[in-house]
């Protein structure tokens, strides 16, 4: 068993990135989780709770300050090695765990240290960053250091006796330091990502020069057990913004023009306007939200003509666009309808430009005026990895049309004809992209493990230049592909199973509930606050789980009728009138200010 143990203090805004990471985690053991809150007054611990239900092996012991809470933390673990993370950090990889381990292990190291990288798009924070790397590699033949992501044995620890209580600033290196007693040291191959909120609160060179003399005084006189230096062990912000947005989506809407921009669909319309994409979706059901609402608008974004410029993709024309209205003093906002999270493992070679997508996404919506988050889980990665501060944000679902998405038993009856789907047949439906990130290899293996049902996939399957293509390995699936009356092929499904890996919210899986199709979703923290597991929805904690749930909706009709009404309740909440609504009131509170 892996222990990780997480002191905390205040830390609402990231310890659900944390947590999302580790759980997202790739593991062949169990993994147990224990944070040390220090007396949190911001809702950290409402947020822990939220993911204690679907997630046992997560509890919350008495804290302090940090060497406090990871000796108790690490007290109330059984599992060996132990991580100790601090509570701004991401574990990128989702083999981070896995591979550190045995990396770990392999080489019997009492202890061990983990590179670190910013997030961040100032050049300066990676050279600051890369330099300490360097110094972590190099520090093993002279006096070893560690900091903010260590591992150790449960033996050195023990033999230890943790870290050290009476430190108050740089108790990690003296933590180190008793346990190369007990064994060797080494840094791990994989590197965790952390916040540079501490770089911006003190300073980047007021902080390396803190440190510099931390690690004098710690050299030359020892341990720093008296106050010489200011030290915060939280450094959030003292005023919590949580509800500063909410009247602004709720406004009326005086007369105002709206330029309602998607750069690819202006340009490509008459290749893209069938094509299956979210940021698609999205934008037409904007169109039809605001002229519900009355709001004129155009696709034509010319500054004299238009009070807002309100945009749906995210490139280098859309971002000059933003320059230039903001110049002439118009208002914008953007749809943050794009991540650099969803585009990892989602075509051939995305790794390599991940770091550059999301600096460039950074600067990009930063520099609007509002941006749009579809969940709050979206708005939480705006402002931890893309630094768009939450007095600017506000969520606002992508929507649904309701009055499009309705069950019709004469498509259900045609599709299952022309698919060959019998009456009698329990179908099992996904509509997304042949992609991996979107959970093919589960959707496939459920298929082979449930025979005696059948399983359709509908989407565009890219060629071989930009992802592996993928074939049906089991006479009882299918590879749709794409699909002209997408309601149809609701209305002719029994299930509806979406095991993606990442997503900014799920199109599709609203417009299943809105259909009245019982689902089964990854438990991923993006259906947190809209998903309910065993009421609207069924989650599964991993690949194996799907075949579980699927079992159970294929034996319990009664279930699956009682799933799909609560989450057709569920779709209402995401209409487009409410769409509309919302959107006015932006637009009223933004052009007001």
């Amino acid at each position: 068993m892996i222990s990780i143990v997480i002191p905390t203090l205040n830390e609402r805004k990231y310890i659900g990135g944390l947590l999302d990471s580790i759980f997202r985690q790739e593991v062949y053991e169990e993994i147990e989780i224990v944070v040390a809150d220090a007396g949190s007054t911001d809702g950290t611990l409402d947020v822990i709770k939220n993911y204690q239900a679907a997630h046992p092996r997560l509890s919350v012991v008495r804290g302090g300050l940090p060497a406090v809470g990871r000796n108790n933390g690490a007290k109330a673990t059984s599992g060996d090695p132990i991580f100790f993370i601090d509570a701004d950090l991401i574990l990128p990889a989702r083999s981070f765990l896995s591979d550190n381990t045995v990396y770990f292990r392999t080489h019997h190291w009492a202890i061990s240290a983990t590179p670190l990288t910013p997030i961040s798009q100032r050049r300066i924070d990676h050279m600051l960053v890369g330099s300490y790397n360097v110094i972590l590699r190099l520090s093993r033949f002279i006096r070893p250091l560690g900091a903010m992501c260590i591992v150790c044995s449960r033996e050195a620890f023990q033999k230890s006796g943790g870290y050290p209580e009476d430190v108050i600033m740089a108790e990690d290196h003296d933590f180190v330091a008793r346990c190369l007693k007990f064994g060797r040291y080494g840094v791990l191959p994989l590197a965790a990502e952390f916040s540079v909120r501490r770089l911006d609160k003190e300073g980047r060179w007021g902080l390396v020069w803190k440190y510099l003399m931390a690690s004098f005084h710690n050299v030359v006189f020892g341990p720093i057990t008296k106050p010489i230096f200011r030290y915060e062990f939280s450094y959030t912000d003292d005023e919590d913004k949580e509800h500063h947005m909410t009247n602004l989506e709720h406004s009326a809407s005086p007369p105002f023009r709206v330029a309602l921009y998607c750069e690819y669909y202006s340009f490509w319309k008459m290749f893209l306007q069938h094509q299956p994409m979210g940021f698609i979706t999205s934008h037409k059901n904007q169109i039809a939200a605001l002229a519900r609402q009355g709001i004129d608008c155009t696709d034509n974004p010319r500054v004299q003509d238009t009070d807002i410029l309100h945009c749906n993709a995210q490139g280098l024309w859309t971002f000059w666009l933003i320059q230039k209205f903001k110049s002439r003093g118009k208002k914008t906002v953007i749809y943050a309808n794009a991540t650099a999270e969803e585009l990892v493992g989602a075509y051939r070679l995305t790794h390599f430009f991940v770091s550059l997508y999301r600096w460039y996404l950074s600067r990009l919506y930063q520099s609007a005026d509002i941006v749009i988050s579809a969940t709050r889980y979206n708005q939480q990665l705006m402002e931890q990895r893309y630094g768009v501060p939450e007095a600017k944000s506000v969520v606002i679902s992508n929507g649904v049309d309701t009055n499009k998405f309705i069950f019709d038993p004469a498509k259900r009856d045609l599709f299952r004809g022309q698919h060959g789907v019998g009456d009698s047949d329990i179908l099992v439906l996904n509509v997304a992209a042949v992609l991996a990130k979107k959970g093919v290899a589960p959707f496939l293996t459920a298929a082979q493990r449930l025979p005696n049902m059948r399983f359709i996939w509908c989407g565009k399957q890219f060629g071989g230049a930009f992802v592996k293509k993928v074939d049906s390995q089991s006479p009882n699936m299918e590879f749709a592909g794409y699909v002209d009356d997408i309601v149809g092929a609701y209305s002719a499904a029994d299930i509806f199973l979406f095991p993606s890996y990442e997503e900014n919210e799920g199109i599709a899986v609203i417009e299943a509930a809105a259909i009245g199709l019982a689902i089964i979703v990854r438990d991923i923290s993006v259906y947190a606050d809209w998903l309910e597991d065993g009421v609207n929805c069924l989650k599964a904690k991993d690949d194996d789980d799907f075949f579980v749930q699927l079992s159970l909706l294929f034996s319990d009709p009664v279930l699956r009728r009682r799933l799909g009404m609560a989450a057709k309740e569920m779709a209402g909440q995401h209409s487009l009138a409410i769409m509309g609504e919302k959107l006015a009131g932006v637009y009223s509170r933004l052009l007001a200010v």
